[in-house]
């Protein structure tokens, strides 16, 4: 069997990939528990990631009642280039900022 290999971006490069990102999936819980999502605009500067929804976005209506989320980023031409970033956390107390619990990243291009 052989090992597994490590696909993990590393610090700079997920600064790099956040950096570039416009736009991130938005993944939260309504009221009752389903999954619901959106596409919401995201910047990224010093560490600090931060969402702007669109006036009238259920999701944001949703995290307002519990702040928790889940964010997903990638991008790919080919198999061998996808990148990608997931957050998991919430909103801070600003409803703009993300406090990060979990990162995970991948970049497929490793795997050659």
């Amino acid at each position: 069997m052989s090992a597994t290999r490590d696909i993990t971006m590393t610090q700079p490069e997920i600064d790099a990939f956040l950096q570039r990102s416009g736009h991130v999936v938005v993944g939260a819980l309504d009221a009752d528990g389903w999954p619901v999502g959106t596409l919401a605009a995201m910047s990224y500067a010093n560490g600090r990631l931060a969402l702007t929804f669109a006036d009238s976005d259920s999701v944001a209506v949703e995290l307002q009642r519990d702040p928790h989320l889940c964010c997903v980023w990638d991008e790919h031409v080919s198999y061998f280039e996808i990148q990608g970033v997931i957050v998991h956390g919430s909103l801070a107390d600003d409803d703009t900022t993300l406090d990060v619990a979990k990162l995970i990243s991948f970049d497929f291009g490793r795997l050659r």
